[in-house]
């Protein structure tokens, strides 16, 4: 906090009161249980939700895992011997084209 490094009396009386409200906030917190179970029921939902996005990964990957497995097991008809390839040519020189 800037105000714990300056050395003026406002700065300084900034900081003593940002000490006091922190005490306060904390003390409200300590002593108060419904704020407790609050919190505790805020941490138990997030828990869960971790715990299903957990589970939403693993089927998303099993998902993915059979796509593989099918696309393994699909045969491809073979191609005709004298089919010309698509792409580039490696290997041939470039033929001058006519305008």
């Amino acid at each position: 906090m800037i105000s714990s490094v300056l050395n003026s009396k406002p700065a300084i009386q900034v900081n003593i009161r940002i000490m006091r409200v922190s005490n306060q906030i904390r003390n409200a917190i300590i002593g108060s249980t419904d704020i407790r179970l609050e919190i505790s029921e805020i941490k138990n939902v997030l828990a869960k939700q971790g715990k299903r996005h957990d589970e939403h990964d693993k089927n998303i990957e099993l998902v993915f895992q059979y796509f593989d497995e099918l696309s393994d097991n699909i045969k491809h008809p073979p191609l005709p011997p004298n089919r010309e390839r698509v792409g580039y040519k490696i290997g041939e020189k470039k033929r001058d084209t006519e305008r």
